[in-house]
C-alpha cells in the first residue's frame, strides 16, 4: 500500500508535538514525535523545528533546524519521530512503526529540566508550541531519565500541562512513533460530564494510569471547578479552579493528592461545578475508584 497525495501548507494546530524525551538514557538522544491531525497531507520540506537557547551569549536566542531537505509526505493521522540517531532511540525503545522515523541532523539540544520545543513553517507560522519542564513527570517516579512525555488528546491544548503524562513503564518509558501509552479518546462523549475508567490504577504501568473527567457542551463560555473528596468527605486535592473551558475536553486526575502523596486504595468523589458569565451554575457529583496490584 502506498499513500500519496499533493503537500498542502501547514496551518496552526495541524501538525502538534506529540512526544518529547528531551532527558535521554544514558549514550541516548533526545526526540520530539508530531503528529499529522489535520485532514490534510503535508510536506515536511516546509516545517521547522526549533528550541529557545537561554544560555549565553545573546540570550534568549531561538533557533530552528529544517525537518528535512527533500520532498517527504506526511499524510493524515501518521506519526513522526524526529531525532538525530534514529537507530540509537530504536535500541533502546521499542517501536510499533520503524518507518516512522525521520534522522534530523543537526537537532534542537533539549535542556534536561526545562525548555520549548516549537514547530514553525518556513513562512514563519507557528504551528504549535510546548513549554515543558521536569515536573510535567508523574510525581512517583524515582527518576525521570530516559521517560517520555506524552500528550494524553490531540485536541487538548498543547500549553496545557494536565494533557501531558509521564509514558508508562510498560511501554519502556516510550513510544516513538506509535500511539501514546497514555492516549484517552474523547470521542465515545455523550453526557455533559463523564468519568473514565470508573476504575483506575495509578501505577505508570500504561494501563488506566489516569482517570479522565470528560466534558462536552452545546455553548461556549463556561467555566469549571473541581474538588476531589475521599470516601470519608476529606478534600484531598483541588484539580481546577474557575477553568476557562472549550465547547469539548478532558481534565485528568493521576491520583495524586495536594500534599503530593499517592492517594491511597478507595472510592473518590469529583464534585464538580460550571458556570457561565450569567451566573447559571451547573453541579455534578462523579465517583472513581483507585485500585492496586495485589
Amino acid at each position: 500500500t502506498i499513500e500519496f497525495g499533493i503537500g498542502d501548507e501547514a496551518l496552526e494546530n495541524d501538525l502538534i508535538i506529540n512526544e518529547i524525551l528531551f532527558n535521554p538514557w544514558t549514550n541516548g538522544v533526545d526526540y520530539v514525535e508530531i503528529y499529522n491531525r489535520s485532514d490534510k497531507v503535508i510536506d515536511l520540506i516546509q516545517i521547522q523545528i526549533g528550541t529557545v537557547k537561554t544560555s549565553p551569549p545573546n540570550p534568549p536566542d531561538t533557533l530552528f533546524y529544517a525537518i528535512t531537505d527533500k520532498q517527504m509526505l506526511f499524510v493524515p493521522g501518521a506519526y513522526g519521530l524526529l531525532c538525530s540517531s534514529p537507530e540509537t532511540v530504536k535500541s533502546q525503545y521499542l517501536t510499533e512503526n520503524p518507518n516512522g522515523f525521520i534522522k534530523v541532523d543537526p537537532f534542537p539540544a533539549y535542556n534536561n529540566d526545562e525548555g520549548t520545543c516549537l514547530l514553525v513553517s518556513q513562512k514563519g507560522i507557528r504551528i504549535d508550541v510546548l513549554d515543558y519542564s521536569e515536573d510535567m513527570h508523574y510525581p512517583l517516579l524515582n527518576y525521570v531519565d530516559g521517560v517520555s512525555l506524552e500528550r494524553t488528546n490531540f485536541n487538548n491544548p498543547t500549553f496545557d500541562k494536565n494533557n501531558w503524562h509521564s509514558a508508562a513503564e510498560s511501554v519502556g518509558f516510550g513510544t516513538p512513533a506509535y500511539q501514546n501509552s497514555q492516549y484517552i479518546d474523547q470521542s465515545a462523549l455523550t453526557e455533559e460530564i463523564t468519568i473514565a475508567p470508573e476504575i483506575f490504577s495509578p501505577d505508570n504501568d500504561g494501563y488506566q494510569d489516569v482517570v479522565s473527567i470528560n466534558y462536552a457542551f452545546n455553548q461556549a463560555g463556561y467555566m469549571m471547578t473541581v474538588n476531589i473528596f475521599n470516601s470519608g468527605g476529606n478534600l484531598i486535592r483541588k484539580l481546577i479552579n474557575n477553568q476557562y473551558l472549550g465547547t469539548k475536553g478532558s481534565v485528568n486526575w493521576d491520583g495524586i493528592q495536594d500534599d503530593n502523596t499517592k492517594a491511597a486504595v478507595g472510592i473518590y468523589v469529583f464534585f464538580i461545578q460550571v458556570y457561565d458569565l450569567n451566573g447559571n451554575v451547573k453541579k455534578y457529583k462523579k465517583t472513581t475508584v483507585l485500585a492496586s496490584k495485589l
